[in-house]
């Protein structure tokens, strides 16, 4: 009986043990059967992540892009670029490995553990059916001759370990993945990772994760924190600390071109740098147009709200321990000025500031400076000058040769701005401040200020530069930070060190690198960011077929997008001299000086309707903007604000653009608008309804301006709708019945006139090209010259010992006389714009000024064109100064100013 009981007990002991055996088996079975993907491998802490989704169209567009190819030869990037050029170099010669990689997704991954070094980790995705013995086979194979390799184990897990020049490296493969690292403990973290599910989640960097594009080159996820350790600025390994969490980028190549665009990780609570554009809005990024064009190196911040950013900054430094010197610098400003620093900045700042590196012509040291853009120049300026006088600090102004447009004053609150904005601008002496319009611009002395004065009277700027008008293109229109530099062996940047080594060390990446730009935008936890790496656009060429302008121009104003409508010639009240107002596709209104420099802009949601008009609304000799846009009429004052009472909402869609009489010289303005229901609106300069208007309603709707023409004491107001013309009294009521009624072409203009009796009439030509004259006693004249369509256009030109009309239809300019007599012909290749007609007068020779495609022909009187000004932009032009210089709109370069010799 014990011996049948024994013999039960091996057999159930036998069973027991191959059933173990058995799941063992199957469990090891479903081990190697299991699908993963590569970023599942990845230990959080890693540095940097590369995942490429293809790696042959990855390794193709690498291949192509010049920038890539020089950046990778720096010794930074030298490890990652070698491994990609020994795998594409077997990828086209070796079918083995075009099996293993081919279109396959794989992930380089790279960890840090000190300052100096790096440990690497690649994930490749292996084909379905990839055995573990044939890829080993695969490794030993390609190993023969150039490195050296061992069986080995990675906690039990086996391994072939490869010695080559670059050190060791260890393969193994889990599931249907093969992983590679220069570190056995690294490899065995991935093992794990993938086996037991080892390693903690980083909820940041699934976020992260979780948008990134399919499609794209690659997809790099970079640790801000691990990075913090080897980039860094030498001597202050703590700069780069706690500025984010993760940051993701897609990644595409063009040419000569790196381009990312992706996310910023952050949060409210997290207190890292980039936490502070959270709560900004985004702004537009202006002061390119008052940065010396020899800025090599700048970093702009765009501060919608600086109560709150200053306040997120505390909680920032606070984070990383730097609390006591930022405010013991703020007490001692409080104490020796008796207000708080913060209030004074918050009170005068303008949303914008930057600090910047900059060359000038004839001196080879490159300077610091700082850019602050105020509510007011004169305002901060006063401020200032006040705190120097509570210190007993001599201010030594200096007024410059600039039309006492520039000023500079020895700085009585040195260290202060840099201290608040940040270590980017630590670097800047501050002792001296240049007051250029709505801008404090602080340097190191006299000359140096003396130089950035230069530069922006002579459009000297960045936002003339066409290498840097490129960049911008790249780039969103608004955002809160702009990092830049000129190459990556720049100067700048020297104090930059990625593992204990400047950026640009071991290559001149100066000739690979022309342009590096930096970008994020604000206004959620998540920030967007662009990343763009240029390489050198080659010699710019001017081609007289689209860029022309670009050769004869004195100076060059971009927008933030294309221009639109027309440019409008204003008066600045103060000085008399000419100011432009303009707009652009997304509607925003921008005020130009003389010189090209954007005084401000604005968005007005709406395309202004035909002419700005300056009136005096408070008779104070202050003038202000009036006109249509939308369903609103606008006043604006020349600092872009709403005058009180504006703008004014219309009853109906206006169809006119807008006009502004004074009646007797008093300036009591009317405001009259043609509207949608067939009604002429009229209001006073205050935004109210003129009691005593009749509201006089036409018989069809009214597109073109209303007139006013003043004879022998009587007001004649000039309407043209669809079918004829009116003349009306100022209550709105018919002043003459006119005999015979007409419709005006559309693109003719309406003129006042006098004949050879001495008789005054109104000149215009029909929808046939009939001239008309209408007479204030309601008699119309016609006179017929030649057939025309009823696209022609028509313009009456005041010679300087004649009167001309002037038709232009299909490519032919004719003049004849005011007896209908030909004159002159002016004849294009191509056919003119239609309305697109002017006649200016300078030295006392006139000229007809008309576009072909977009492209500005100017003839003399007689018919003979100026060959050597074929300008790319449109009619109108505008004198803006005594040295014949005009100016105009161009869709390609905004608003441009040339001379006429």
């Amino acid at each position: 009986m014990g011996t049948k009981r024994l013999i039960f007990l091996i057999i159930i002991s036998f069973a027991a043990i191959a059933i173990l055996l058995l799941f063992f088996f199957i469990w090891t079975i479903n081990q190697d059967n299991r699908q993963y993907n590569p970023i599942d491998a990845i230990p959080q802490n890693a540095c940097i992540v590369i995942e490429v989704e293809n790696f042959e169209s990855f390794a193709t567009a690498f291949r192509s892009n010049t920038v890539a190819i020089k950046l990778s030869r720096s010794f930074w990037l030298t490890r990652f670029s070698k491994i990609l050029n020994f795998s594409d170099s077997l990828y086209r010669s070796d079918i083995a490995f075009q099996k293993y990689i081919g279109k396959n997704n794989l992930v380089a991954a790279y960890f840090n553990h000190d300052s100096k070094s790096f440990e690497e980790l690649y994930v490749i995705k292996l084909p379905e059916g990839a055995g573990k013995n044939e890829i080993f086979e695969f490794i030993r194979l390609q190993a023969i001759g150039i490195a050296k390799t061992n069986d080995d184990s990675v906690d039990g897990h086996a391994c072939i370990a490869v010695q080559s020049d670059e050190g060791w490296y260890w393969f193994s493969d889990v599931g249907n993945l093969l992983l590679v690292s220069s570190s056995k403990p690294l490899l065995k973290m991935a093992i794990d990772k993938l086996i037991d599910g080892n390693g903690q989640n980083d909820n940041a960097f699934a976020a992260i994760y979780a948008t990134s594009a399919k499609g794209v080159a690659a997809n790099i996820f970079i640790n801000t924190r691990k990075l913090s350790q080897i980039l860094t600025i030498r001597d202050n390994l703590s700069y780069l600390k706690e500025i984010a969490d993760w940051v993701g980028l897609e990644v595409q190549f063009s040419d000569k071109q790196l381009l990312a665009n992706g996310l910023i990780s952050v949060t409210d609570t997290a207190k890292r740098f980039y936490s502070v554009f959270i709560h900004q809005k985004p702004l537009g990024f202006t002061l390119n147009s008052f940065m010396p064009i020899g800025t090599s190196f700048f970093v702009w911040y765009g501060i919608s709200d600086l109560a709150k950013f200053l306040n997120d900054y505390r909680d920032y430094i606070d984070n990383i321990r730097l609390t006591d010197p930022y405010n013991k610098n703020l007490s001692k400003f409080l104490s020796d000025f008796g207000i708080s620093f913060e209030e004074f900045l918050i009170r005068n700042f303008g949303n914008e500031v930057c600090v910047l590196n900059a060359r000038f012509d004839g001196n080879t040291q490159p300077q610091w400076l700082y850019f602050l853009r105020v509510k007011s120049g004169s305002a901060a300026l006063n401020e200032i000058i006040n705190l120097a006088a509570k210190q007993d600090v001599k201010i030594e102004e200096a007024n410059l040769n600039y039309s006492g447009q520039a000023i500079i004053i020895k700085n009585p609150i040195q260290s202060y701005i840099p201290i608040l904005f940040g270590n980017h601008f630590l670097q800047v002496n501050d002792a001296y401040i240049l007051v250029l319009d709505n801008m404090l611009i602080f340097g190191p002395d006299l000359p140096t200020l003396d130089q950035v004065a230069k530069a922006y009277f002579q459009n000297n700027t960045l936002s003339h530069s066409d290498g840097f008008v490129h960049e911008l293109q790249r780039l969103s229109s608004t955002s809160n930070l702009i990092f830049y530099s000129a190459g990556l062996s720049n100067p700048a940047l020297m104090d930059f060190t990625l593992m204990g080594k400047p950026l640009g060390a071991d290559m001149n990446l100066d000739e690979s690198v022309s342009h590096l730009t930096w970008q994020v935008v604000g206004g959620t936890p998540k920030l967007f960011t662009i990343l763009v790496v240029s390489g050198p656009m080659g010699k710019t060429t001017i081609s007289a077929k689209t860029d022309s302008t670009l050769l004869q121009s004195i100076w060059r104003c971009q927008l933030n997008t294309k221009p639109i409508g027309k440019i409008h010639l204003l008066r600045n009240h103060a000085n008399g001299e000419a100011e432009l107002l303009v707009q652009d596709e997304d509607n925003t209104i921008y005020l130009i000086s003389k010189n090209g420099h954007i005084l401000w802009n604005r968005k007005i949601y709406a395309q202004i309707k035909g002419d700005v008009i300056q009136a005096d609304l408070f008779r104070n000799g202050k003038l202000q903007m009036l006109f249509v846009a939308g369903r609103q009429i606008f006043a604006i004052d020349r600092n872009g604000n709403d005058v009180k009472g504006f703008p004014l909402t219309l009853k109906a869609e206006p169809t006119s653009p807008l006009s502004v009489f004074d009646y007797d010289r008093q300036k009591y303005y009317r405001l009259m608008v043609a509207c949608s229901d067939k009604k002429l609106y009229c209001y006073n300069g205050t935004g109210k309804i003129v009691t005593d208007w009749h509201q006089f309603t036409t018989e069809t709707l009214v597109y073109d301006r209303i007139g006013l023409v003043q004879l022998s004491g009587k007001d004649y107001i000039v309407v043209f709708d669809q079918n004829r013309p009116y003349l009306l009294n100022r209550k709105g009521t018919q002043r003459v019945r006119i005999g015979n009624f007409f419709r005006k072409a559309s693109n003719a203009e309406y003129y006042l006139d006098v004949d050879v009796k001495g008789k005054h009439h109104i000149v215009t030509t029909d929808t046939l090209g009939i001239v008309k004259r209408i007479y204030f006693d309601g008699r119309v004249e016609s006179i017929s010259i030649k057939p025309f369509s009823s696209n022609h256009t028509f313009r009456l030109i005041k010679g300087k010992s004649k009167r001309y009309y002037a038709f232009m239809e299909n490519n032919t300019i004719s003049l004849y006389d005011t007896k209908g007599r030909l004159s002159s012909v002016a004849v294009s290749k191509g056919n003119f714009d239609t309305g697109q007609l002017q006649a200016i007068r300078i030295s006392g020779t006139d000229l007809i000024v008309a576009s072909a495609s977009n492209k500005l022909n100017i003839y003399d009187i007689n018919g003979k064109p100026l060959e050597n000004l074929m300008i790319l932009s449109t009619v109108p032009i505008h004198i803006i100064n005594e040295n014949n210089h005009f100016v105009t709109m161009s869709k390609e370069h905004g608003i441009v100013c040339f001379p006429i010799k």
